[in-house]
């Protein structure tokens, strides 16, 4: 039995031509996975690498960019890993913004160089539940939020520098 957890949101972007490196880390970080059929495109075999992980990846149609990825199921292995794996390959800026069964939540941010975890707290107040997202050296972003749920950003950058 795995872990439940749900995506909630992010950006997630490998542009076409970083997708063979992107393919070829996964693959040796991976050594157990087996290949997809090598006469496919670069970015069809990176979406079936993705897939034996539980996640789907958008390709556009034009660019060939890889333009999202959703989680398609219950977590069985370490998904740190495998984004960790690509990290260096991901169009800095991208994140994935998760939510787990037992209300932890997180964000899977990308610097460019590698993928880094930030996690966040939800906490109710009267009637109405609130994420609060501590931040820590980037970006905070919220991509979308039910209207019964507040939002508090605590940039501790700015807190450091105030101080």
């Amino acid at each position: 039995m795995g872990y439940y957890m749900h995506q909630t949101g992010g950006s997630f972007i490998i542009r076409c031509a970083k997708i063979p490196d992107a393919l070829n880390a996964l693959l040796d970080f991976d050594r157990g996975m087996n290949p997809a059929d090598t006469s496919l495109p670069p970015a069809q075999q990176l979406a079936a690498a993705f897939s034996a992980w539980r996640w789907e990846i958008e390709v556009d149609e034009k660019s060939s960019d890889v333009t999202g990825v959703t989680f398609m199921g219950e977590k069985l292995r370490d998904d740190d890993d495998l984004f960790r794996s690509v990290a260096k390959f991901v169009e800095p800026g991208s994140y994935i913004e998760m939510l787990g069964g037992d209300d932890c939540s997180w964000r899977w941010y990308f610097d460019g160089d590698d993928m880094i975890t930030r996690t966040g707290t939800m906490v109710f107040e009267g009637d109405k539940p609130k994420v609060v997202i501590h931040v820590r050296g980037g970006i905070a972003e919220v991509a979308s939020c039910p209207e019964s749920v507040s939002v508090e950003i605590v940039n501790f950058d700015n807190l450091e520098q105030a101080a």
